[in-house]
């Protein structure tokens, strides 16, 4: 579909997550995602996954940088936004601890 006008949002804003998990007895982390930038003229994302003790902490910040994303850099903006999809979707996989 394709898109007429660009898009305009109320506020810049930053977002953080500091998330621990803590893992059950006897199981570890066998596959964590690597660490994550993605940066451009409207948003910043930095993301990653770090073995902490007996558990995974997840760590990102979200930085919108401008107001507005004019039509014609849509389908860049897009496909930024879609990269930090991407890798939000990758999974965590455990293993029992050797």
């Amino acid at each position: 579909k394709e898109r007429n006008f660009g898009i305009k949002v109320d506020m810049t804003y930053m977002r953080d997550h500091d998330v621990t998990f803590t893992l059950p007895e006897g199981w570890t982390a066998a596959f964590l995602p690597e660490k994550f930038h993605l940066e451009n003229e409207y948003f910043t994302y930095d993301a990653r996954y770090e073995r902490e003790g007996n558990g995974v902490r997840f760590t990102d910040t979200f930085r919108r940088t401008k107001l507005r994303i004019p039509i014609s850099e849509y389908d860049s903006y897009k496909e930024d936004a879609e990269k930090i999809l991407a890798y939000l979707k990758q999974r965590i996989f455990l293993a029992p601890a050797s």
